[in-house]
Parts: structure tokens; sequence; C-alpha cells
């Protein structure tokens, strides 16, 4: 991997936790990608990815404890990130809570007074929270969660691929304690181009990290024009969850399934199916039901929730991370049926009006930002927070080739009484780690064919 990963190599620094590896290459996937701006670029050459500036200190170790208040954090962010979105995008997205809060944190790093009080409102820091060892800690949990996994009928592999760095201008005089604070907690440090010059050359350098961070899925994270002369500090990251199902499905009859999107057209989109057994999970409460799916290995799953017909727009109007824990809590093997639409879309948007509007505008403005604590010799501010992300799902799973899957693909027995669950309607999409609750990604498919 180039670039600085989210989490370090296995070392005997991560205790308690167990450990594995690996990769699956994907033609269907969940890229999460995210960029966070604050005030720009570079002369490099075509495969120039910027010089590396690395505090001296070392990744400090994995701590247990602060798991459960940052994941609370980073679950409350999400919903709230959710909402805040859905009031301008009605139709299909996906977004990356956990990436896109672990790149705030990295500038929350270096904020201070009102600029880091309102960071802190936005991301649920509670306080006394630890964030910054909270998030050394989940990188490296969950980079256990990668290898290869085998049950008596399947077998893959698992990867979450992630990575973080930040970018800045030569000449910056990065404060050592900052530096020292990123490689500590985030195990990374602070790229350098020639933002003043050459926007546009800074522009390839990030696209050129971007590929070599993703295998090549990603090849243009940060679009022409985005940048300019004016632009500081970049903060970008980068996340793919690849994985196949632990739980065979099988493709549905053509036309099985008649879907009524948002606006209320009915369209016959191509469909999935599977029946309950052990690995399957199912919740409901008042207005939703909720089906669980497991990715091969059981660490990692994909949550669709299913509201009420016609309550889609009260239904988010009312999400919390409070909420997501309710469901996470009461997913319970269950006797069902389950017939899912396959989907498939791509999410490119910027943030910057959703976190102004939750509560952080001063990183936005060069007036009033406060990041004083990042360089000696430069006045930073946030210009812009962008995110990319991706998701492809059918019978195979999330970012897996059915080559990459062998053995007997099983078959589907349906459970004596089941209940049948149908994604016939507007739904939310998420991935989580089902140790933490972490939630990975959160969206909602409104139309299965785009």
């Amino acid at each position: 991997m180039i670039g600085a990963p989210l989490w370090p190599e296995r070392s005997a620094r991560l205790h308690e936790v167990s450990a594995s590896r690996c990769y699956v290459r994907p033609r269907v996937a969940i890229v999460l990608i995210l960029l966070v701006l604050a005030a720009s670029a570079t002369g490099c050459s075509p495969d120039d990815q910027g010089q590396e500036v690395r505090g001296k200190t070392s990744l400090v170790a994995a701590d247990l404890a602060t798991l459960p208040p940052t994941v609370a954090s980073v679950n409350a962010f999400g919903a709230d990130l959710y909402r805040a979105y859905r009031e301008q995008n009605r139709g299909n997205f996906v977004l990356a809570p956990y990436v896109i809060a672990y790149g705030l944190g990295m500038t929350r790093a270096g904020a201070s007074a009102e600029t880091l009080r309102q960071i802190d409102q936005v991301l649920r820091v509670a306080p006394g929270e630890d964030i910054n060892r909270g998030f050394a800690t989940l990188a490296q949990v969950l980079s256990t969660r990668n290898g290869e996994r085998k049950t008596d009928v399947r077998k893959g592999r698992v990867e979450i691929t992630a990575a973080s760095t930040e970018w800045a201008p030569r000449g910056t005089k990065f404060n050592e304690n900052y530096l020292d604070e990123l490689r500590s907690f985030y195990d990374t440090g602070v790229r350098v181009v020639d933002f003043r010059s050459d926007p546009d050359a800074a522009r390839n350098a990030m696209n050129n990290w971007a590929r070599g961070v993703t295998n090549g899925n990603v090849a243009q994270l940060v679009p022409r024009g985005l940048l300019t002369d004016q632009a500081s500090l970049v903060d970008v990251s980068t996340m793919a969850v690849q994985a196949p199902w632990e739980q065979p499905f099988q493709p549905d009859q053509p036309n099985a399934t008649r879907f009524t999107t948002a606006d209320g057209q009915v369209v016959t989109p191509r469909t999935m199916t599977t029946a309950a057994n052990a690995a399957l999970r199912f919740a409901q409460g008042e207005g939703w039901q909720a089906v669980e799916l497991p990715f091969l290995g059981g660490q990692l799953s994909m949550v669709l929730v299913l509201p009420a017909a016609g309550t889609l727009d009260a239904f988010e109007n009312q999400l919390t991370g409070d909420q997501l824990g309710t469901m996470f809590d009461g997913l319970q093997p269950s006797a069902f049926d389950v017939r899912v639409p396959k989907f498939q879309f791509e999410t490119a948007t910027l943030l910057d009006s959703e976190l102004k509007a939750l509560g952080m505008p001063a990183a936005f403005s060069s007036q009033d930002a406060e990041l004083g604590s990042i360089a000696e010799n430069e006045s930073l501010s946030l210009s812009a927070v962008a995110h990319q992300s991706y998701i492809d799902v059918s019978e195979n799973g999330t970012g897996t080739q059915k080559g990459s899957i062998s053995v007997d693909q099983g078959t589907v027995q349906n459970a004596a009484n089941a209940v049948r669950v149908t994604f016939d309607r507007p739904f939310l999409v998420l991935v989580r780690d089902r140790e933490t609750d972490l939630l990975l990604t959160i969206g909602r498919v409104v139309s299965p064919n785009g």
C-alpha cells in the first residue's frame, strides 16, 4: 500500500484483538473516499505523489477502553450527516462516516479555541473523550478484519483498505508537536507539493496517490478545478470494503419483484434472494424492519433497514446514533426469507454546507479558523470537504468477483414458517463492524436502477 495507512501492520502493540490479513479484488465494491480541503497544489512528475514529512514519534498502542465512546461518536456523527445530506439530496447516496470523521480528526488535532469546540460538537466528542487514541485503536482493530475466510460451502477474502494523509505547500513550517500528533494517533504525516505555482500538478499528485492506495480503483479523486493557488491544506482519506457474503444468495426470477421508487414509479429491478439460517438476523420496531447480512467470516455485515410504506421522510428525520444502536442491539436469528434488489451507484459531493449546518462554520472561515497548531508560517482554513463513494451489491457480495468465491456456492433453503421480507420500496443500507458496532457506511436506495 502506498501512502499512510489508517492502520499499521500487525504488531505486539495490539492486545486482545485477533489478527489476520488480506485482499480480494472487486467486481462489486464499496469504495469510500474522503477529501478534506483547507486553504492548496504542485509542480510534479506524472508519477509524483508528493514528499512526506513525518513526526518522530511512534504509533500509540491500542486502548480498547477508548472504543465504546469513539464508536458512539462516529455513529452519532454518521446519523447527523445522513440527515443533513438528505435535505438537499433526494436520490440514492452512500456516505462513509468513519473515514470522514477520521479525516476531520486529523484537522481537529491542529485546531484550538472555538474551532476545536465546533469540530468536537459535530464529531459528537464527549467531555473527556480521548478521540485521537480512539481513532488509533479503531484503525488497529479494523486491520485484523482483513484476511481469507472460509465456511463449509464458501471461501474468499475480506479486506478493508484505508489510508489517509495531508497535503500542504512546499515551504510550510510544520509544528513538530502537530507532526508528532499525526504520527502517534493517525500513523501519517503531511505530503508537501507546490500548490501555489501549479495547482493542476498538485491535483495530479493527489490522484496518483489515490490510485496507489486503492489499487487503481480511484482514477480521479480530486476533479479538475477544485484546487486553486489559494488552497493551503488538503486532508485526503480513502477507504474500500470488499467482501463476499457468508450466506449464499441466488439470483431471483426475472421481474419477480416490483419496486416502488421514492417518486412513486414502479420498476422491476434485478433481485436476489436467500433464506434464514443461523447467520442471518432480523429486528423490527415501530415503523421499520431490519435485516443483517453478514460477510464471510462474520466480522463485518450489511444491515438493510426497511421503513414502513410511505414513512421514509419521517423515519430519516428521526434517525439518530441511539436509534442505530437500538437496531443493532435488536438483531436476532429469526425464521425469514429475504428478497433484495441488486443496486449500484456512486456519490461524489461536497459536504461543506452539511458540516457548517451541523455546527462547524469557523473551520471554513479564513477570518475565524483557529488551526494555528498545524503550521508556524501559514494561516489555514478549510476550503472544501469533498466526499466520493461507490457501492455495488450483487449475489456475490460487496467488492468480490464471482471467481473469488470457490467451493460449492450452496443452495437457498426456505425456512419453515418463514416470514418473507421483501425490499420493494426505499430502504437504508449500512455496513458495520459487528464486534464494535462501528458504522463504516450509511446510505439509502430510493431507486435500485439508479
